[in-house]
């Protein structure tokens, strides 16, 4: 009977082809990021929403518009193979006086971080009895800032823009601005965070029809945002809803946002 020796060459080389298929490397891609609803002036925990594969480690940084560090950790990641919604990512520290800006930082993936593998999250706040929501990013590894210093210089002064929503939906849906180049100066520009996609005019009083409407018409509408004109002359636009269910309203009595205001919309209260 013949036998057959396989060369020792070409089976070291097909079992280095077999073992490296079996190599699996780390990805995390985000999707969004909220404050945790018990963050507080000694807490700035958030609820991350992302997609791992393999994630090994994340780290945390959290800091102060005056430049301090409140707390900072590297290890282990419990988020190694999710999609979805990871609520409550704990991060606490010594209490902080009342309107302090906060900025809570976190990346999920692998350390050192690279934007192949690592996802990263920021959110700024002002704490108090009812937190304030100033900004977020999140993203690949390197899109956001990572301390709230770094942040005032992408969102304005102490988070103070001049975004027309605070408090509606501009922490994470939409962020409406006063239109920069509109017809006579009178319009709404828009900065939507599911597309990363700043809009200028999104609406301008050459939009709107010479006479009210008779029903509500909608003037223009981008993800998650719908702007409507209704018979009372007002402008509405409507947010979201977001991961968790909630949307707002955003009310301006005319094109000029001669008076404002708003409302949120909560299916769990």
């Amino acid at each position: 009977m013949r036998t057959y020796t396989r060369p020792m060459g070409i089976m070291v080389l097909i079992i280095a082809l077999c073992a490296g298929t079996l190599i699996v490397y780390a990805s995390s891609k985000a999707h969004g990021v909220s404050l945790w609803d018990g963050a507080s002036c000694s807490n700035g925990s958030l609820n991350l929403s992302l997609t791992t594969h393999g994630a090994t480690r994340e780290y945390y940084r959290t800091t102060t518009d005056y430049g301090a560090v409140l707390a900072e950790a590297e290890q282990e990641t419990f988020m190694k193979d999710m999609d979805g919604t990871f609520n409550g990512f704990y991060i606490d520290f010594a209490p902080q006086l009342r309107d302090t800006v906060i900025a809570s930082y976190v990346y999920v993936g692998e350390t050192p971080p690279d934007p192949a593998t690592t996802s990263e999250f920021l959110l700024v706040y002002k704490c108090g009895p009812q937190n304030e929501v100033l900004y977020t990013c999140y993203g690949d590894y390197g899109t956001c800032a990572q301390t709230a210093e770094e942040a005032q210089g992408e969102s304005g002064e102490d988070g103070d823009d001049n975004r027309l929503n605070r408090g509606y939906g501009d922490g994470h849906i939409a962020i409406l601005y006063p239109a920069e180049e509109a017809e006579e100066e009178v319009g709404v520009d828009i900065y939507i965070y599911a597309t990363r996609e700043y809009i200028p005019n999104f609406i301008t009083a050459a939009d709107l029809p010479e006479t009210r409407p008779e029903e509500e018409i909608v003037l223009r509408q981008a993800e998650g945002v719908v702007a409507r004109y209704l018979p009372t002359g007002e402008i509405v636009f409507n947010l979201g809803p977001d991961e968790e269910g909630k949307t707002y309203a955003f009310v301006m009595s005319d094109i000029a946002g001669t008076v404002m205001y708003g409302y949120r919309f909560d299916p769990q209260e």
